[in-house]
């Protein structure tokens, strides 16, 4: 049962005040086709606006089922045009988009029936409209009438209790406007049919009522006897709330983001590069510095302790005071964990290991500074060895022995030094025994010299190799006891040991589970020498100034997302404008604000997404052409290089980038998705 009570509409032009509805009062019962007649301008279409819950400004009372409108809340009046309304347009108001069973399943969307049940249900509304044949093709494929069919399909698809139909007929010739007439006088044997037409005959024809306005008054009501209906029996309906989950808004929007995929892509592309600076910035600089700390444990092992002298904290390294050789006795007495040390021989007119090579004629040449761009004097050269423990790799003899006890020549080296020494691809066994020629370079007293850091006289000295470790490390590595050097050089350059000095001290301990802190004991317990982790340190340093790093590239990369934001939320809006009639038939069909809400979001989400994953991707292959990049350049320096992975975005943070990324798209499409949710369903509707 409809009942219009007092039905008062008045619309505001400028100063004036419009009558659209006059105290119009009446009951319509159900199981009627019902023809509001009238001249244009009457009052006809705003109070099917006010009965369809289009409009709830007004005065006096619209009753459904005895339920007032006008005291319903925005979530009722959502439910209500979902559950009890159906609307037939003049102009249909379909997407033409979408073929006829999707503008079918729009309405059913809000239903939370699963897409099996959907389907089905689409179809049976459209065979039952006589278009079984047309239900996948696009609407803007049909005739007229084959829409106006469409658009009662979906009128119908959430069981409503009346139907209005604002000119079912007026877009339609003759022929398609009986034929559908016919179908409306059909439905309304269990369904109140509301139509508003032009058509005097058309009423006559097959109302059961006709209802005749006149300047927003009722003039009157009259029963059409020759076109009554039985009533129809009263039936009780389950109402569900209207609601729309997100996956539905996802798919809504993903067939918009289809349809405009050229400018999706376009968008997601030009947020992609601030995504992308921002993932290279933490890849680059967790990658180097995660390469770092390998490369560091590989030749600082984790047992590794540097001592300096707690005086020379925060000095500059010109200013840094030496430890001297009896500081070794006074360090190694304060932990009996400590096994083995390294002394960095060094200061002013000491001899330092600058080549090596198995070709002595190489290193015994004056000229070789000048011969080092050549490849050829390259390749017979070592340019770098690093000194390690040979208590470490003494059950690690793969070729050979470890040195005799006391000498002062005799060394042992990784496997990866032994292959860099023979790169002729020669039997590494032969090297067992022979003699490593090392040249020293000693600065000379000219001051000149000095300053431009040119050796004077090549020193060449000879180390026989003992044994090869099955060790490899990035640097070329020999190994020696703790005072080997110390005694080499006490022997070789008839140096006494007491004066020798170092810049700092290298420990390594046994203990490796409480080293940290046996180190904060020891720091405590004497105010004179300062412990710290070598690796540690180090790693420290490097992490430090990556960080330094990855601040600067992300703040350059911000630039990029400030803008990227701004062009996500206009297209956002340009959506919006472009969808303005799809909203106005969402919200006719019982959308919720939030509803229309999300589908815009979502469509943000989708940008967001496609935006992160290109970023990514991106970031993923510029991280491969780096990283091949710098493993090129130190194979030029280095035979045992390893492939160092300096790029390489963590999964951890890819996760964070691409929540980061969905949640700005989001945040910026929330506000031209507000304004979409707060659209007037009518002006909506109006629109072209």
């Amino acid at each position: 049962m409809l009942q219009i009570k007092n039905l008062r509409k008045t619309y505001k032009i400028g100063k004036h005040q419009v009558i659209a509805l006059d105290d119009v009062s009446f009951d319509l019962p159900n199981g009627k086709l019902v023809a509001i007649v009238g001249p244009s301008g009457c009052g006809k279409t705003t109070m099917m606006n006010l009965i369809g819950a289009l409009d709830k400004d007004f005065e006096g009372d619209v009753i459904v089922n005895g339920k007032s409108l006008k005291e319903a809340g925005e979530k009722d009046l959502d439910t209500y045009r979902k559950n009890t309304v159906g609307f037939i347009f003049q102009q249909f108001n379909l997407l033409n988009s979408l073929t006829s069973i999707q503008n079918v399943e729009l309405a059913l969307d809000l239903s939370g029936i699963t897409k099996q049940n959907k389907t089905k249900k689409a179809c049976s509304l459209l065979e039952q409209v006589g278009l079984s044949n047309q239900m996948k093709k696009k609407v803007n494929l049909l005739s007229g009438g084959q829409r106006q069919r469409v658009a009662i399909a979906r009128a119908l698809a959430n069981d409503p209790e009346i139907i209005l139909a604002d000119e079912p007929t007026g877009a339609l010739d003759v022929k398609t406007g009986e034929q559908v007439m016919e179908l409306l006088k059909e439905i309304s044997k269990d369904k109140l049919v509301l139509m508003v037409t032009h058509a005097p005959d058309l009423a006559k024809a097959y109302a059961d009522l006709i209802v005749k306005m006149e300047d927003g008054k009722l003039i009157s009501i009259e029963e059409n006897m020759a076109s009554v209906s039985t009533a129809a029996p009263i039936i009780e309906k389950i109402e569900t709330k209207s609601k729309m989950s997100f996956l539905s808004s996802l798919k809504i929007s993903l067939r918009n983001a289809w349809l405009k995929k050229g400018r999706t892509l376009a968008t997601a592309i030009g947020t992609s590069i601030g995504i992308c600076g921002i993932a290279l910035a933490i890849a680059i600089t967790s990658g180097t510095t995660n390469a770092v700390d390998t490369q560091v444990k590989g030749i600082f092992p984790t047992n590794a302790i540097t001592v300096g002298l707690k005086e020379n904290t925060d000095k500059s390294l010109k200013n840094i005071k030496p430890l001297k050789y009896s500081d070794i006795n006074s360090v190694m007495s304060l932990d009996k964990n400590i096994y083995a040390y390294y002394f960095q021989i060094g200061g002013k007119g000491i001899p330092v290991a600058q080549f090596y090579s198995l070709d002595q004629s190489i290193i015994k040449d004056e000229k070789l500074m000048t011969k080092l761009s050549d490849q050829s004097t390259r390749e017979k050269l070592v340019m770098m060895m690093a000194p390690g423990v040979l208590e470490d790799v003494k059950n690690d003899i793969q070729y050979g022995s470890l040195p005799e006890a006391g000498s002062t020549n005799e060394i042992v080296i990784s496997l990866s030094t032994a292959k860099d020494l023979e790169k002729n691809g020669g039997d590494l066994k032969d090297l067992i025994g022979k003699n490593m020629y090392v040249r020293y370079l000693k600065q000379g007293s000219n001051p000149h010299s000095e300053q431009s850091g040119i050796p004077e006289v090549p020193i060449v000295k000879a180390w026989k190799i003992a044994g090869i470790a099955n060790t490899t490390t990035l640097i070329d590595t020999y190994y020696a006891t703790s005072d080997w050097a110390i005694n080499f050089y006490e022997k070789e350059f008839k140096i006494d040991k007491t004066t020798l000095e170092s810049p700092s001290l290298v420990l390594y301990s046994s203990n490796t589970k409480d080293l940290d802190a046996s180190l904060q004991k020891l720091n405590d317990s004497q105010d004179k020498y300062k412990f710290e982790l070598t690796g540690k340190t180090i790693s420290s340093q490097v992490d430090g100034a990556m960080k330094q790093v990855r601040y600067a590239l992300m703040g350059f990369s911000g630039i990029s997302i400030l803008v990227a934001a701004l062009m996500i939320s206009i297209v956002v809006y340009i959506s919006v404008l472009e969808r303005i009639k799809e909203i106005g038939i969402l919200r006719a069909v019982g959308a919720r604000k939030k509803d229309i809400l999300n589908i815009f979001v979502a469509e943000s989400f989708i940008i967001g997404v496609l935006s992160a994953g290109i970023g990514l991707l991106f970031t993923l292959g510029a991280s491969k052409l780096i990283n091949s990049a710098v493993y090129g350049f130190l194979k030029n320096i280095s035979a045992n290089a390893p492939y160092m992975e300096v790029a390489k975005l963590p999964l951890a943070d890819a996760g964070l980038i691409l929540l980061f990324c969905v949640v700005l798209s989001m945040i910026s499409g929330f506000y031209p998705s507000l304004k979409a949710s707060k659209m007037d369903p009518i002006d909506a509707l109006r629109s072209r």
